[in-house]
């Protein structure tokens, strides 16, 4: 498996989901994997792996944190359209929480793919905004 594959679960007697509950998986480079509820769980979510994000002091942790925030607007981009205003939080979300974890390469690429989308102007602009801050951040040091 990996970051974002989307699974089928069958449920059996005393299951907690519906037969052919749609689950995004999240895999993280410890190991861990994490099933979130496609459907409904991922609002809830991430809006409380950003504010857990958001506590930490800076270091390794918070980075792992924006990591998990990064993956989990990455799934709801490929649930929601990019007009929808859950699908341009999603959007501008993953690449704002790639950066923040560290991850210039990633942010960039998702910029890229984001822009490529129909999305609104003003999305457009902050997105194009996140994707010129990372690129800043991956120029070589002069020497």
């Amino acid at each position: 498996m990996k970051p974002g594959d989307k699974v089928m679960l069958v449920s059996s007697p005393g299951a907690q989901c519906a037969p052919t509950t749609a689950m995004v998986v999240c895999v993280y480079d410890n190991g861990h994997v994490q099933l979130y509820d496609e459907n409904l769980g991922l609002w809830i979510v991430v809006t409380g792996a950003i504010l857990r994000a958001e506590r930490l002091p800076h270091g390794e942790e918070k980075r792992d944190a924006y990591r998990e925030v990064c993956l989990l607007e990455q799934a709801i981009a490929d649930i929601t359209s990019p007009r929808s205003i859950e699908g341009e939080a999603s959007r501008w979300g993953a690449v704002r929480a790639a950066g923040r974890s560290g991850d210039s390469a990633l942010a960039i690429q998702l910029a890229d793919v984001y822009l490529a989308h129909n999305i609104a102007p003003e999305i457009r602009v902050r997105i194009e905004r996140l994707k010129a801050e990372a690129e800043r951040l991956t120029l070589p040091c002069p020497t």
